[in-house]
């Protein structure tokens, strides 16, 4: 992007993290609480057990891609575009970061990688000897 482009704040999607992982604590934490109490086995069923180690697994992997230097790196452009961008006035950039959030937050780890792959995808088209010298066309008028 421009070097006069403010960074986009990392602040905006730091909450998303961290509800991300409080939800993996909270899981395991209500999970240890409902521990049946007397006159029943204390282990979960086994399929109880395969879905419990499945969430972890996709919240670890989840939580793996949003602590990536490529995810970082995708948000980081996509922060850039916004700022800069004569699409969308302010208020709608905020509420697309939203719902951007939003959508991030229900999205499995393969459809974060799908995302992730994507947005590089465009950024690289954006990128591009041509589009930088599209913008610069368009500008003069």
């Amino acid at each position: 992007m421009t070097p006069s482009a403010k960074p986009m704040p990392t602040k905006l999607f730091q909450p998303l993290l961290s509800c991300l992982l409080a939800c993996a604590v909270v899981a395991g934490i209500v999970g240890a609480g409902f521990r049946p109490l007397v006159g029943r086995a204390a282990d979960p069923p086994a399929a109880a057990t395969t879905e419990q180690d499945d969430a972890q697994e996709s919240m670890a992997a989840k939580a793996e891609i949003l602590q990536s230097s490529r995810w970082r790196r995708a948000i980081f452009e996509l922060g850039e575009w916004l700022s800069v961008q004569k699409i969308y006035p302010p208020r709608e950039v905020q509420r697309i970061k939203a719902d951007f959030n939003t959508k991030v937050m229900k999205m499995s780890p393969q459809e974060l990688e799908y995302l992730l792959d994507d947005l590089e995808a465009k950024f690289k088209i954006i990128e591009a000897p041509e589009a930088q010298e599209a913008r610069a066309w368009v500008g003069q008028y």
